[in-house]
């Protein structure tokens, strides 16, 4: 059996790859749900700015 150091694939899948867009998701995923939430709690436009504005500079 060969050993492939090269690249991890999991069920044809390689991982580097799919591990740094489960981290661009994941990173979607939180800033919509502080979002969501930022909306619930206020109403102000001000403190959704700021959100949005944090997550351009990432």
């Amino acid at each position: 059996m060969k050993k492939n150091n090269k690249t991890e694939k999991k069920g044809g899948i390689d991982l580097k790859t799919a591990g740094k867009a489960g981290l661009v998701a994941a990173v979607a995923v939180m800033a919509g749900v502080a979002i969501a939430k930022a909306l619930k709690k206020r109403s102000d436009k001000t403190s959704v700015d700021k959100l949005v504005a944090k997550l351009k500079s990432l």
